[in-house]
Parts: C-alpha cells; sequence; structure tokens
C-alpha cells in the first residue's frame, strides 16, 4: 500500500514539473515600456528545474542574440530573468533586469537596466 502511494505521489511531483516547464518554455514576445518609447525583444526560453536558460534577439539586425538567463518558481509564478544589453540611446552596456510573475500565459513585471526601469509584458510567441 505504501508502494502505490509513493508511486502516485511521484507521479504527480513529476507531472507539476512537467507542467512548470510548459509553462515558460518556448517563445516569448517581450514589450518594454521605456522613456524612449516601446522596444520589443523575442525570447526562446527553457526551463530546467527552477533555472531559466535561453537566447533573447535584442536587435533589428541579424545575428542578434545574446544569452538569457533567470529562475522561476511554479509555485508563485514568480520569474527573474536577466540578460546583456547595449543601449544606443544610453551609449552603453549593461544589464537588463527583469522581475515579474507568470499569471494567464503572460509575464508582467518590472525592468531595469542600470538607471532607467519601467514595466513590460511578455506574450507567448509561438
Amino acid at each position: 500500500m505504501c508502494k502505490i502511494a509513493l508511486a502516485v505521489v511521484l507521479s504527480l511531483c513529476l507531472a507539476g514539473g512537467a507542467a512548470a516547464a510548459s509553462d515558460i518554455d518556448g517563445s516569448w514576445l517581450f514589450v518594454f515600456d521605456t522613456e524612449a518609447g516601446e522596444r520589443r525583444a523575442a525570447a526562446t526560453l527553457k526551463l530546467e528545474g527552477e533555472r531559466v536558460s535561453g537566447k533573447v534577439d535584442v536587435s533589428d539586425k541579424a545575428g542578434g542574440d545574446t544569452d538569457i538567463t533567470g529562475a522561476y518558481s511554479a509555485s508563485s509564478g514568480e520569474v527573474s530573468l536577466s540578460f546583456p544589453y547595449y543601449s544606443e540611446d544610453a551609449g552603453y552596456k549593461a544589464e537588463v533586469q527583469m522581475t515579474g510573475k507568470l499569471k494567464d500565459g503572460k509575464i508582467t513585471g518590472n525592468w531595469k537596466f542600470d538607471v532607467y526601469s519601467g514595466t513590460f509584458t511578455g506574450s507567448r510567441n509561438d
């Protein structure tokens, strides 16, 4: 009886992990509200445990992909992401830090780039 209960618990845990990965895994379009207007970035994310990795296209030019890393908590829906970015408006490179929450298939939250900050929304781009 205990072996059956353990098997059920393990299968539920594994199913929950697969559901969490499917929440984040895939293509996303992020829209950043900035002082200079709306900025967009397409990203491909992959979840391994609570670690998020992938690529984000931060350029209108070919080969503008850069690494994006972060974390995701399936229990709270909290997402944190970061990637290096060269801002032509600001004239330098710094880390973009994003913190938000995944709810109803969208990630919404706040971003920070050095002294600049604002809000963002991420939608599935599959």
